[in-house]
């Protein structure tokens, strides 16, 4: 495995491990939208380390640089990489990122944890597929 691919890697699994000690947390009234916007943080922090991870496993593998996030995941599924699932959950969790990111309408603190929740389950099968494959 090249090592920027094992560094990015190694990555994920600790922003997986702090987005779930974050997910654990039960904050006072004070500090729940604290809590809130940390999770958004950690949303688009693991979506764009995984499309990160994905994209260097592709090059490693000789395919070219997907131009988007999006595509990242879509074109580790049809490599065989992920299984057609997560490439399904993942094109929800970049949309998520993207709302997040973008202040779009409809970012709730409920949406928010669920999409968080998933996330920490699903980049977590990322890293196992990658390392697998």
């Amino acid at each position: 495995m090249p090592p920027p691919l094992a560094d990015k890697l190694g990555q994920l699994g600790r922003y997986v491990e702090q987005l779930r000690r974050l997910l654990a947390l039960s904050p006072e009234p004070a500090l729940r939208e604290s809590v809130e916007r940390a999770l958004e943080r950690m949303i688009q922090v693991l979506v764009d380390c995984g499309a990160d991870a994905g994209e260097l496993w592709l090059t490693a593998h000789g395919a070219p640089a997907p131009d988007t996030a999006a595509a990242v995941f879509r074109e580790l599924g049809e490599a065989g990489a992920i299984p057609e699932e997560l490439v399904d959950r993942f094109r929800r969790h970049v949309t998520a990122r993207n709302r997040v990111v973008h202040n779009y309408a409809g970012v709730t603190a409920a949406g928010t944890h669920r999409d968080a929740e998933q996330l920490a389950d699903d980049a977590a099968e990322l890293l196992r597929c990658l390392l697998a494959a």
